[in-house]
């Protein structure tokens, strides 16, 4: 990753997702041909996510959200309580096939220079902290992160992941945005144990049926 890896999170909060105790459960989310005929979205390119389980949290999904393919939200609290933790958007993207490195290397400057700036536009603008690539569950990927205020919630880190698809058909993209006063990561290493950090290890392309 390049760039500065210290995040400065600032505010304070009861609730502290590294300190929860009793994760290990997932939910497994298929995107196949299955989900399309059970609600009527067509996937367009099978893939399956896993996400992470807590007493303490609620997962929102929404299969046909305003932007995006699918959307998954933590949140903790009930009530006037109720707080926003992190969310998991996933979009579809149609990136060529072509040279495994210059693919990569073009889909990373989008995201760094382009989908991070336009997802925080509304927010004022953000602050790119890191980018590079590697690999997630076996499937080579680019990123990019950087922080931003929300004017409900707060300081936030938002981590771009785009896992070009290594076979024929559509890739996907992740938008995974994180409260840090929810989630108070301090170094970007840390972005592995929040809730979209572990979804992201789980993601796996299937193969078309």
């Amino acid at each position: 990753t390049q760039s500065d890896p210290a995040i400065a999170a600032q505010g304070s909060a009861d609730f502290n997702l590294f300190a929860l105790q009793g994760f290990g459960r997932f939910q497994v989310f298929t995107f196949d041909a299955a989900y399309t005929e059970q609600f009527g979205i067509e996937v367009p390119q099978p893939f399956r996510v896993s996400f992470p389980l807590n007493d303490a949290l609620e997962v929102i999904s929404d299969g046909a959200p305003d932007s995006g393919f699918a959307k998954f939200t933590w949140v903790a609290g009930a009530g006037d309580d109720r707080r926003f933790v992190e969310n998991f958007v996933i979009f579809a993207a149609d990136w060529p096939q072509g040279d495994p490195a210059q693919r990569l290397s073009s889909i990373q400057a989008l995201i760094r220079d382009n989908v991070f700036a336009q997802a925080t536009a509304a927010h004022g603008g953000g602050e790119l902290k890191g980018w590079g690539d590697g690999t997630m569950n076996g499937i080579p990927v680019v990123q990019a992160v950087g922080t931003y205020t929300d004017a409900l919630w707060g300081p936030m880190l938002l981590r771009i992941v785009a896992f070009p698809n290594p076979g024929e058909g559509p890739s996907y993209m992740v938008l995974n945005n994180i409260s840090l006063e929810m989630v108070p990561i301090v170094h970007l290493d840390q972005m592995r144990s929040s809730l979209g950090g572990q979804a992201l290890m789980s993601f796996t392309y299937l193969a078309k049926e």
